[in-house]
């Protein structure tokens, strides 16, 4: 009878994992089910309550306009200014997103693909998280505490349900992070490459990982040429900027391509006079500020460690915090509204940093309340932040 026990008791990751897709897609699902069956629900407009809405959330279609034209600015899509958009804006929108669209296409029309990217990329980040947690031993309760993850935060809640990069960068960024701490250098290199050419902050990556190497010489007065491997994570900027020069004539179209470079001055999203911010409501960004803050005076003593002397979960605690304080600094420095969404990469070591607390029993009945808030919350975003398409046939 032991020979023919089921796969899942000998193998409760695969089980745990399986799990996590299914709440990842099942959650998806259910957000998405009154757009499908047209039920309005809070007595928000019944006219907004079709799959359209779903698909026109801001900033998705714009990635599929990349996977159809590839910044060809003669191409006729572009030339038509979809949404009024001039053909170098699609430059502030990377590649690697509207790549996994494109494979898609073969089984599934654009905007179809644009939401099973997502979806995968979802579930791949549930899934990276999970083995990260249980590999490095940094939760007694890993399922849980990746449950918290993709159920817990409202903007990801709402990113992964529809056509966004982020689920994609987040696991980029997660798997580059474990790599380095695994001292597999060559992987984290290339995760961090692929997650440049995902959303550019993640060169905020290389200079973390600069830090850390110097740190790194300056305890052991020894230079590891292993770090070299981090030079590769440029290469995946320049391969996107040289396409732009060939398709704009403009290696720095990025740069061109609109006002979305938001870096300016410290907690300079405080002023309701800003383009990008336009309200003074903004309770929840310095909440996230001081979440981060707390974050990071919690983690102080692992960056006072010395790294030479670690095993892989100290070092990965190190090399994450580092990250953190890299990432949060330019954040903090973002005049943008939505500092939720850029934050979004962070999530993962907060939770892992308050992991005792997120994974308590206590805590368990407060995620059981937080998911109708949360599901209400996402709803009326997704009845918001649409794009004002009329013509779907540049999209389809």
């Amino acid at each position: 009878m032991d020979k023919k026990r089921s796969s899942f008791t000998l193998y409760p990751q695969l089980q745990d994992i399986l799990l996590l897709c299914l709440t990842t897609v099942g959650t998806t699902l259910l957000l998405w089910l009154p757009f499908i069956l047209h039920i309005p629900l809070n007595n928000l407009p019944k006219e907004l309550f079709t799959f359209d809405t779903i698909l026109k959330h801001w900033d998705g279609l714009l990635y599929v306009i990349v996977a159809k034209t590839w910044y060809d600015p003669m191409n006729p899509i572009l030339q038509s200014a979809p949404l009024g958009l001039s053909p170098i804006y699609f430059a502030a929108h990377q590649p690697l997103y509207p790549i996994t669209i494109a494979m898609l296409t073969k089984l599934l029309s654009y905007p179809y693909a644009m939401l099973v990217s997502t979806l995968i990329a979802s579930c791949g980040l549930a899934t990276i998280f999970y083995l990260l947690v249980t590999h490095l031993k940094l939760s007694k309760r890993p399922l849980l505490l990746t449950l918290c993850l993709m159920l817990l935060i409202p903007r990801f809640v709402l990113v992964r349900s529809v056509g966004s990069s982020e689920p994609l960068f987040m696991l980029l960024i997660l798997l580059s992070v474990w790599m380095v701490a695994e001292k597999h250098f060559f992987w984290a290199a290339l995760a961090g490459m692929f997650a440049i050419m995902t959303r550019t902050p993640a060169a905020l990556l290389g200079i973390a990982y600069a830090i850390i190497a110097l740190l790194e010489w300056y305890q052991t007065k020894k230079i590891n040429w292993q770090w070299g491997w981090i030079l590769l994570m440029p290469l995946g900027l320049l391969g996107v900027f040289y396409w732009y020069g060939l398709q704009y004539q403009d290696v720095l179209a990025y740069f061109h391509s609109g006002d979305n470079l938001h870096l300016t001055h410290p907690l300079a999203v405080f002023n309701h006079s800003e383009r990008w911010v336009g309200t003074a409501w903004l309770e929840d960004v310095a909440i996230y500020f001081i979440l981060f803050a707390m974050t990071l005076i919690w983690r102080w003593e692992t960056v006072q460690m010395k790294i030479a002397d670690l095993g892989t979960k100290d070092r990965f605690e190190m090399i994450s915090t580092i990250f953190m304080f890299v990432y949060i600094s330019a954040t903090i420095m973002l005049d943008h509204r939505d500092i939720p969404r850029y934050s979004l990469p962070m999530i993962p070591f907060v939770l892992l940093t308050f992991e005792s607390f997120f994974t308590s029993k206590k805590f368990q009945w407060v995620l059981i309340l937080a998911l109708p808030i949360i599901y209400f919350y996402a709803l009326n975003m997704l009845t918001y932040n649409i794009a004002p398409i009329t013509d779907w046939r540049p999209f389809l």
